[in-house]
């Protein structure tokens, strides 16, 4: 903006200063805001009463400046008259001139009026003939129509100076631009496009203030809102009949702005007034408002001198700026106008989602409170659209929650592009965590798979909680398959029977039970016999010597040596009682030459027995154990 003390301000939109430009004069003017070099940034281009007009880039830097001959108080119109991929510039000076400046500010030609120029001029193709033509009003009580090449079309001639600038569209609806201009005559003018009046509105007092136009109660016409020297703004019918009026404290100088500030589908009117307030009127007996081709001075916000053709608050040049289509106010069909995604929400108007997070930009902003611009409003690592998909918080970090309980995290969820509301996303009956932790696909069913070639299908390798791409859980030399199919061994436990040996051992070099620690039932532990006693598992008396392994071991003899055995005490002599006639007289207990001589027979026969089947045992034995291979 410009200033009395000689600068031109660029503020914040929370109202810092980010730079400032100092000329030598007053700056009237209110600046216009183009890509002159096409270099995908803004210029700021602006009049200065030091008889210059200076061209910024955005941060603030004099990229160059035209010097006339008399102030520069109007605001500059930006256009590619020749059509050669370059914009041109249209200033006006109170020297009496109408300037066409190149975009590096070198002066194609000019016009020369017939008294100084305070109206700043609008360009729009009037006639339809694929030209653009220059409409600016002089204090020559004379509306100028240029073409593009600065030679003069047509001029109208009204009572007094024209200080306002001119406003253009087809307010009457017959396909034809219509051009509204105020003069010092108290008249507002409406002219068609060859210059021809169509009608004008009389008020009491001077018309400096330019017109704005829009359709404010969404009849299908347009109406006119402009403002007066005897204090009044008024709003006229397409027609040039009277509407409303309202009157402020002061002298209305300023143009109108007609826009939705409160979002209720109705527009406001915003008027500046010399009683030093600021207006804000609303709309009675309106339910909605229409298009605004002309929605405040210079036709948009950007102050270019063209029309908004589509009503989207981006005028047509500005349009080309944001490669978007100067025909559709919503160039995405993400429901949010392209003005209204550049000017408020700073999204992109081409793009129905910015931020690529799955999230329609309207559904961020008016649905779900989210950051368009932002595809992970709580940087939690999620995208927004896919937390709201599997009805999450977009707004809260629950990265680290498992609310499907399958051990992973929400994160981990989106990271594998799993169902976190499901714990088996694919249906293959292994939750999504173990199919991940063990590199199995979940989001495919592949329970039947078995990728370490064990005999277990992954499904049965979840049950028994072995890993499916190791086909040796616990290292112990048989696969998972043998010991959970065959053997019925733990396939989690090398040892199974922790015995000492591991179950392969067992199974393929011993010949043991891998789930009976003492396969022989002798008393000592498959891998003790192995390893500590070197005694035989599979034999109860590995040197048939008649005592167990376990009976040699605790009596220290040696298991395998048959010569080395326990030794067994001997009993006490045997008592016999004499019946009672053959006590003598002097009580002495005796036993008779026969009874004694059949006592040890019996005794001798039962001991040689016994020898005669411990060596027939023996021997049977050996024989039996040869025929199987066991030594």
């Amino acid at each position: 903006m410009g200033s009395y003390d000689y600068n031109i301000y660029c503020l914040s939109h929370l109202g810092i200063l980010e730079w400032n430009y100092t000329t030598d004069g007053t700056v009237y003017a209110a600046p216009t805001i183009a890509d002159l070099d096409d270099d995908g940034t803004f210029e700021v281009i602006v009049g200065s009463n030091d008889n210059n007009l200076y061209c910024l880039s955005h941060t603030g830097t004099k990229e160059w400046n035209y010097t006339a001959d008399n102030w520069f108080k109007s605001s500059p119109a930006v256009a590619d008259l020749d059509d050669d991929g370059t914009l041109e510039v249209i200033a006006t000076s109170y020297d009496t001139r109408i300037y066409c400046l190149s975009h590096i500010g070198i002066q194609e030609w000019n016009f020369t009026t017939g008294a100084g120029l305070f109206s700043s001029a609008a360009i729009v193709d009037i006639d339809a003939d694929g030209t653009q033509e220059i409409l600016v009003g002089s204090r020559d009580n004379r509306l100028y129509c240029l073409n593009h090449t600065g030679g003069k079309e047509w001029t109208f001639t009204t009572n007094y100076w024209i200080n306002s600038s001119p406003a253009v569209a087809d307010v009457d609806n017959d396909g034809e631009m219509e051009i509204l201009v105020g003069s010092r005559d108290g008249r507002l003018y409406c002219l068609n496009h060859t210059g021809g009046k169509e009608w004008h509105y009389q008020t009491a007092w001077d018309v400096n203030s330019s017109p704005a136009i829009a359709d404010l109660d969404n009849d299908g016409f347009l109406e006119i809102i402009v403002g007066t020297l005897d204090l009044a703004i008024f709003c006229v019918n397409a027609t040039g009949f009277y509407k409303w009026g309202y009157y402020t404290a002061g002298m209305v100088h300023s143009s109108p702005v007609v826009a939705d500030i409160d979002n209720d589908g109705i527009f406001e009117v915003i008027v500046g007034s010399y009683d030093f307030s600021l207006y804000c009127l609303g709309l009675t007996g309106v339910s909605s408002s229409g298009e605004a081709p002309w929605y405040c001075f210079r036709g948009s916000v950007f102050h270019t001198g063209q029309m908004d053709s589509d009503s989207d608050l981006l005028d047509d040049l500005t349009e080309d700026f944001y490669n978007t289509n100067d025909l559709n106010p919503d160039s995405d069909s993400d429901n949010i106008g392209d003005g209204i995604e550049v000017l408020t929400y700073g999204t992109d108007p081409n793009e129905a989602d910015t931020d690529s997070d799955g999230l329609d930009d309207d559904e961020e902003i008016f649905t779900h409170g989210t950051d368009p611009k932002d595809n992970d409003s709580e940087d939690d690592g999620m995208p927004d659209g896919w937390e709201i998909d599997n009805s999450l918080d977009p707004l809260v970090d629950d990265s680290s929650n498992d609310d499907d309980s399958d051990g992973l995290t929400n994160l981990e969820e989106y990271n594998n592009n799993t169902d976190p509301n499901d714990s088996d996303s694919d249906d293959d009956l292994m939750p999504d965590g173990w199919e991940v932790d063990n590199s199995l696909n979940p989001l495919v069913d592949d329970s039947s798979g078995d990728p370490d070639v064990d005999n277990l299908d992954n499904i049965d390798e979840y049950t028994n909680n072995t890993d499916p791409q190791d086909d040796d859980s616990d290292d112990d030399g048989l696969l998972d398959g043998e010991e959970v199919i065959t053997y019925g061994t733990n396939p989690l436990e090398d040892d199974s029977d922790s015995d000492g040996l591991l179950d392969y051992e067992e199974i393929i070099v011993y010949l043991t039970d891998p789930l009976n620690d003492d396969s022989d039932e002798d008393g000592l532990l498959d891998g003790e016999e192995i390893d500590t006693y070197g005694t035989d598992p599979l034999k109860y008396d590995s040197d048939f010597d008649g005592y167990s392994d376990y009976l040699e071991v605790i009596h220290g003899t040696d298991p395998n040596d048959s010569e080395d055995y326990p030794v067994v005490t001997t009993p006490p002599p045997i008592t016999i009682t004499p019946p009672p006639e053959t006590i003598t007289q002097n009580q002495t207990i005796t036993t008779t030459i026969e009874g004694g001589i059949i006592i040890t027979t019996s005794l001798v026969i039962f001991g040689l027995g016994l020898a005669i089947i411990v060596i027939i045992a023996r021997r049977r034995r050996k024989r039996i154990l040869s025929k199987v291979g066991v030594k």
